[in-house]
């Protein structure tokens, strides 16, 4: 009876150190499963178990040094207690067998050996991690603070392993620092998505989120009002040529030029020239005239927005490397970057991305490449010299190509098909998205033969 009691004491004592194991590697996967801001977010709701939590990510080698040590001793000492005591019973009972008695110690020490392995993978290892996934927050608050105090405790040990693993990495150029992984910008942008989707972020916030995560990379000459749709006055211009130009542009601001339209020498505020007209004194456009500031159209636009903000203006003009004007930017242009176009009360919205008659979608070919990737999820390719939708149909063509012409890209990913061109641009292009092709992987873009003859040379 002696015996049987000791075998059962044992066995619970190797099922402790096994469970023991279980809550060592259950924490690991619960502390590094969170994110350092949700850490940041939990000491501000529970002081005292989040204090414990954050201070367990931020010393990293510390906390993963005392867990791989109580993870060790725990497996270590349930394998060598097994093998001690258990051994031997079962090498007993499996002599009483008979033809197996010469191979009993083998036959034992094995089936010891695999019975602790398989209870340490599934009640030390997979059991508590799966747990430790599903209630991280929970499992990590509660474990933070022992954790904390068995850090402290055996801290010289975890020194002495941390600078021992360090000596072994470093003629690999590598050290034992387990930082968290950065996120790329896909992944945050699918954090995002998630977030709205589950109402954790406001649904309008989202989409403002991502246009700020865009504005980083743009360029000014991606946000600039290009030339040739620029509203502008001639220096010497008469009043009523002024007042009537400010009247039909409809724009707070117009730049001024002098002689010629490439020569811009400032700008005017709408409201200051027609107050002077109001009020009898003289339109002079070169008194009223504020100095604008002029940007390279490889400028970021987040570069643009923080040199209007120094210098309180809220026109940039926009040049070329040679020092030819390119086109403007205003603070507003810049804004409806991040929050979407507003419009104006006086202004018709440009046509945009629209449906037409047969549920197609049309897109103004001034539209920019960014706006029809956001709505219509493509993967269309923009540069410094093609950022809007009618350039790239150009480009792909070789010419402003006539209405009527189709042009298959990306390995027929999608289908181009001109619905309005002029003498120099593309006016209008119906997007036919399908399926089964490979946009966004760098596939050649085609040109339908037979369209490509209809419309000739594809020259204007």
């Amino acid at each position: 009876m002696q015996g049987d009691s000791e075998l059962i004491a044992d066995l619970a004592i190797i099922l402790g150190l096994v469970l023991l194991n279980g809550v060592f590697a259950g924490t690991e996967i619960a502390v590094l499963a969170l994110r350092r801001t949700r850490i940041h977010e939990l000491a501000e709701l529970d002081k005292a178990r989040g204090a414990a939590l954050r201070a367990l990510r931020e010393n990293p080698e510390r906390f993963l040094a005392t867990v791989q040590i109580g993870i060790t001793i725990a497996s270590g000492a349930a394998a060598a207690l097994a093998g001690k005591d258990l051994s031997a019973p079962l090498a007993r009972q499996i002599g009483k067998l008979g033809w197996l008695a010469p191979w009993a110690d083998d036959i034992a020490f094995v089936g010891v050996v695999a019975g602790v392995g398989f209870l340490s993978l599934v009640l030390g290892e997979l059991v508590p991690k799966s747990l430790a996934l599903r209630a991280a927050e929970a499992y990590a608050l509660r474990m933070a603070r022992p954790l904390v105090w068995l850090c402290r405790a055996i801290g010289p040990v975890a020194w002495v392993l941390t600078r021992a693993s360090n000596l072994v990495l470093r003629p690999l150029g590598d050290s034992t620092t387990f930082l968290e992984s950065k996120l790329s910008g896909d992944e945050i942008r699918q954090l995002l998505d998630e977030a709205v989707r589950q109402g954790t972020v406001d649904a309008h916030s989202g989409p403002i989120a991502l246009r700020a995560m865009d504005f980083g990379v743009l360029t000014a000459g991606a946000v600039m009002v290009p030339r040739n749709r620029m509203v502008a006055l001639d220096l010497a211009a008469d009043p009523d040529t002024v007042v009537r130009t400010l009247l039909d542009a409809h724009h707070e601001r117009v730049p001024i030029f002098d002689g010629a339209p490439d020569h811009l020498v400032g700008y005017v505020l709408t409201f200051e020239v027609l107050r002077a007209r109001v009020e009898g004194r003289p339109t002079d456009l070169k008194r009223l005239m504020r100095r604008p500031i002029f940007v390279p159209w490889t400028m970021k636009a987040g570069d643009v927005l923080r040199e209007m903000q120094a210098r309180a203006v809220q026109m940039a003009i926009v040049v070329d490397e040679h020092g030819g004007v390119d086109g403007l930017i205003t603070a507003e242009d810049l804004m409806a970057e991040l929050v979407g176009p507003i419009g104006s009360e006086l202004q018709a919205p440009r046509p945009g991305i629209v449906l037409d008659a047969t549920g197609g979608v049309v897109v103004d070919g001034a539209t920019p490449i960014r706006d029809v990737n956001r709505d219509l999820d493509l993967g269309l390719p923009i540069t410094d010299d093609v950022t809007t939708l009618g350039g790239l149909v150009s480009l792909v063509y070789g010419g402003i190509p006539a209405p009527g012409v189709q042009i298959f890209y990306d390995e027929g990913a999608v289908v181009f098909e001109v619905t309005a061109s002029g003498a120099r641009t593309v006016d209008a292009v119906r997007v036919e998205p399908r399926a089964g092709g490979a946009l966004g992987k760098g596939g050649a873009p085609a040109v339908a033969d037979e369209a490509r003859g209809a419309a000739g040379s594809g020259e204007p």
